[in-house]
C-alpha cells in the first residue's frame, strides 16, 4: 500500500512538472508567391503597320481659282488694295485715310475723309498771302472758304498785272473714291468756285469755276490727276457795261488742267500741276485764261500735318518766268469732329 501510493505520488508529481513546460511552437507555413507576370508581348513590327496620315482629320483643300476667278481685295480710302497678311500684322487702328482736297492750286478728284477739318496756308515771295479751309461730308462731298491771290487786273494792256488780295470764294465738291463702284475705276470729283464780288479801284469783278476732275493711282507711289476747268467772269465799270467772259464762247472758257504726283521717298511727294486761271484788263475791258504751271514737294510730316513749297508761275504760255514765285505752305487737319460723331453713334 505505501508503495502504490508513491507510485502515485510520483506520477502526480510527473504531470506537473510536464504541465508546468511550455509547448513548442507549432511551425506555420510561408504564404505562398505571387506568379511572375507573363513574358511583354513583342513591339509590333513597324513595317507591317501603315504609317499615320498626316492630313487626317484636316478639311479637303478648296481648289486654288484661276487668276481670272481670284475676288478682289478690300480697297482703302486712296483707292489702293490693302494686303491682308499686313493687316493681320498690324491692325487697321481705324483712323482716316488722309486725301489732299487740292493739288496746289486745282481741286482733286479725291475726297477729305467725313468731318474731317482741313487747313492750308501759305506765303510766297511776291509778299502775297493765301488760305483754304475745307470740311469732309459723308466721304462724298466737300465744302470749303478761302482766299487767294491768283486773281490779277492788268490797270491797261501790256501793263504789269496786280493781284487782287484778299480774293475770297467758296467752293464744294462731290465725287466718289478710286474702285467704288467697278475695278481699276479712278476717284472723279465735280468742284464749284465762285467767289464774293470783289472791287480793285472802282471795277466789279467776279469769277466762276467748274472742275471735272479723275485721279487714279498708278501703283502705291504714283497718281495722275486730270481733268478739264470751265470758267466764267465777269468786269464791271461804273461808266460801261459788264464784260462777261462767256459772251466769248465756249473756246475761251474750257482749259484741261493735268497734275502728276509721284513719291520717291515715303510721305514725301514730288507734284507738278498744270492750271488756269482768269487775268482781267481794265482798259480796254478784256478778259483771258492764262495758263500756270506749277511744281514743288509735299512732305507729310503725320497723317494730319503736312508742309509744302516749290514754284509757281503765272503766264507760263507767254513763257513769262519774271513773274514766278517761290512759295511755302503749311496743311493741317484735324479728326476731332469724326471722333466726337463717332461717339455719339
Amino acid at each position: 500500500m505505501r508503495q502504490l501510493l508513491s507510485v502515485i505520488i510520483a506520477l502526480l508529481s510527473i504531470a506537473a512538472l510536464a504541465h508546468a513546460q511550455p509547448l513548442p511552437p507549432i511551425p506555420i507555413p510561408p504564404p505562398p508567391q505571387p506568379q511572375p507576370p507573363p513574358d511583354p508581348q513583342p513591339p509590333p513590327d513597324p513595317q507591317n503597320d501603315p504609317p499615320p496620315d498626316p492630313d487626317a482629320g484636316r478639311p479637303d483643300p478648296q481648289p486654288v481659282p484661276a487668276p481670272d476667278e481670284v475676288p478682289l481685295p478690300a480697297w482703302n480710302d486712296q483707292g489702293q488694295p490693302r494686303d491682308p497678311i499686313a493687316q493681320a500684322i498690324t491692325p487697321d487702328p481705324g483712323g482716316p485715310t488722309m486725301n489732299f482736297p487740292l493739288i496746289f492750286t486745282a481741286p482733286s478728284g479725291r475726297m477729305l475723309p467725313a468731318a474731317v477739318i482741313w487747313s492750308s496756308s501759305g506765303v510766297h515771295t511776291g509778299g502775297g498771302y493765301y488760305g483754304d479751309l475745307f470740311v469732309g461730308l459723308g466721304d462724298v462731298a466737300e465744302f470749303g472758304v478761302g482766299v487767294t491771290d491768283l486773281i490779277r487786273v492788268r490797270p491797261a494792256a501790256g501793263e504789269d498785272p496786280i493781284p487782287i488780295e484778299p480774293f475770297g470764294q467758296a467752293s464744294f465738291k462731290m465725287g466718289v473714291g478710286e474702285h467704288r463702284f467697278v475695278r481699276h475705276q479712278p476717284a472723279v470729283a465735280l468742284a464749284f468756285r465762285k467767289s464774293f464780288e470783289h472791287t480793285f479801284g472802282v471795277a466789279k469783278v467776279r469769277t466762276a469755276a467748274l472742275y471735272l476732275m479723275a485721279s487714279k493711282s498708278l501703283g502705291s507711289r504714283v497718281s495722275v490727276h486730270a481733268g478739264g476747268v470751265l470758267w466764267d467772269a465777269s468786269i464791271r465799270e461804273p461808266s460801261a457795261d459788264a464784260l462777261f467772259l462767256h459772251d466769248q464762247g465756249l473756246g475761251k472758257q474750257v482749259r484741261p488742267v493735268l497734275a502728276i504726283e509721284a513719291e520717291p521717298i515715303e510721305r514725301s511727294s514730288i507734284m507738278v500741276e498744270l492750271n488756269y486761271v482768269p487775268e482781267f484788263v481794265r482798259m480796254p475791258a478784256d478778259i483771258r485764261l492764262s495758263a500756270m504751271l506749277t511744281w514743288g514737294v509735299r512732305y507729310r510730316i503725320t497723317s494730319l500735318f503736312a508742309f509744302e513749297s516749290g514754284v509757281r508761275v503765272q503766264g507760263i504760255d507767254e513763257a513769262n518766268l519774271l513773274d514766278a514765285q517761290i512759295f511755302g505752305q503749311l496743311s493741317w487737319g484735324t479728326d476731332r469732329l469724326r471722333r466726337a460723331i463717332h461717339q455719339l453713334r
